[in-house]
Order: C-alpha cells, then structure tokens, then sequence
C-alpha cells in the first residue's frame, strides 16, 4: 500500500467523518473534528500524529488545505483616523480628533488635530 493521500510530515489533518472511522477514532483515542498535525509518515502511508499514540492509515484521514498568509489590506483613512483619534484621547489622554496625518518618520507620525472634541 502507498500513501495515496500524499500526507506528508507537518502536513495538518482530520480523521475522516463516516462511521467507520469514527469508530477506530473513538476505540483509539483520536480526537475527532480537530486539527491534527503529522509527526511521520511513511511511504507505505502509515501516519504518526503528533500527541497521539496510536499510528493509522493514510486512507482513514482527509488533508486540510493550507492556510494562505495575509500579505496586506487596505484600510480606508477614515477608519484610520478613527482609530488614531482613539489612541489620543485614551492612550494619551488629549481630547482632541486627528485630523490628518502631516507627516511619518521611521518610529511616529505627525498629527493634525481638530477642534477639541
């Protein structure tokens, strides 16, 4: 038998939900509906799960798709603002809106403020 799943270490996983393989889940104590991640698998498809004691077959788990990081968003300036004139009034205690933004260096930002809030 091969690994016909193509699981591979670090890959993350779950015990496929039929009734057959819940069954062998409960017997050996392998949490179902949970994200598992695989310490070993072999090329004949035996797969050791990290946490757990009990190895299995390739066939008796599905592969989660991979996550794809967030490279970037776009914040619209008005939810920037809002933000900003938060962390004046509570984090730096001044009642004041910001208005706009003059200028940013490498570590601060100049701030406009508004009329006092």
């Amino acid at each position: 038998m091969t690994n016909p799943a193509d699981i591979r270490q670090g890959d993350v996983v779950r015990v496929k939900d039929t009734a057959e393989h819940r069954e062998y889940a409960r017997r050996w104590s392998i949490p179902m509906n949970t994200d598992l991640v695989v310490e070993r698998a072999s090329a004949t498809g035996i797969i050791k799960l990290e946490g757990i004691g009990a190895s299995l077959f390739s066939t008796r788990l599905e592969k989660l798709a991979k996550k794809a990081r967030i490279k970037g968003v776009t914040v619209s300036s008005g939810d920037i603002m809002a933000v900003l004139t938060r962390f004046v009034t509570e984090e730096l205690s001044i009642d004041a809106k910001v208005e706009k933004v003059v200028s940013s260096y490498a570590d601060s930002l100049e701030l406009v403020f508004a009329e006092a809030a």
